[in-house]
């Protein structure tokens, strides 16, 4: 896997949601960190259910959604229990996230 370049973006062209989002779902219920609004989670964690995503570490779907008018592209991971989330999960989660987008998308926004 090429390596993939890191690189900062303003708010204002993250909340434009010109480009796909990786989110950290826990296997236990809930997407951590504050995005996407309450609305825009229940609905990507019932459709990832629906198709089979569990939240185990490392587990990904790639799913369409829209929030607050905007529709866009996510990579959901899963990060595992809540009350076992580690460093090591988080960096096997994101390993998994970054091999999951790559092949799909340019530059993927980590939120």
């Amino acid at each position: 896997m090429a390596p993939i370049p890191v690189s900062t973006i303003t708010a204002s062209d993250f909340l434009a949601g010109h480009l796909p989002v990786g989110l950290l779902a826990f296997e236990d219920g809930g997407i951590a960190g504050t995005f996407p609004s309450p609305a825009a989670r229940k609905t990507l964690l019932e459709e990832a259910k629906a198709d089979g995503f569990k939240g185990n570490v490392g587990e990904t779907i790639v799913l369409s959604f829209t929030d607050k008018g905007s529709k866009r592209r996510c990579v959901l991971v899963g990060i595992g229990a809540r009350k076992n989330a580690t460093a090591e999960s988080v960096r096997r989660a994101c390993a998994s996230m970054l091999k999951a987008a790559s092949p799909r998308f340019e530059k993927l926004v980590v939120a």
